[in-house]
């Protein structure tokens, strides 16, 4: 989880728009946590939950993920928050309750290999 929490603000959103095979509420508690720990300004969340399908939790989660933001954002961002996920919603947009997976760890976006073992293919049918 602690590489997770060092990831920039622009590859949390890359990720986020890409499909995660994870239920919503697990994305949007991965996300507080992001948050609480890189603590980016009111403008910054909104874009944030701007890739994530609110629509798909229940009332009772939203709401709590309105009390958990509401030391992030002045009373006028929170109403202005509330809205725009409202418009999102009333879209008529469905989402999926599970994503797919995409594999964002590439090489171009900073990610290492941290151990690896080189073997031939024959090495490799072996183990099969």
């Amino acid at each position: 989880m602690e590489s997770f929490l060092n990831i920039s603000f622009d590859t949390l959103c890359e990720i986020l728009d890409h499909h995660l095979c994870a239920e919503e509420m697990d994305i949007v508690d991965a996300t507080k946590k992001w948050i609480a720990a890189n603590n980016p300004e009111a403008s910054k969340i909104f874009e944030i939950f701007k890739h994530i399908h609110l629509s798909s939790i229940s009332r009772a989660e939203y709401n709590s993920l309105l009390v958990a933001l509401s030391s992030y954002f002045t009373s006028e961002n929170l109403v202005e928050f509330i809205k725009e996920q409202e418009n999102a919603q009333n879209s008529g947009t469905q989402y999926h309750r599970y994503r797919t997976i995409k594999n964002v760890a590439t090489i171009d976006k900073g990610a290492k290999v941290i151990e690896a073992q080189q073997r031939t293919i024959e090495e490799a049918a072996k183990n099969v």
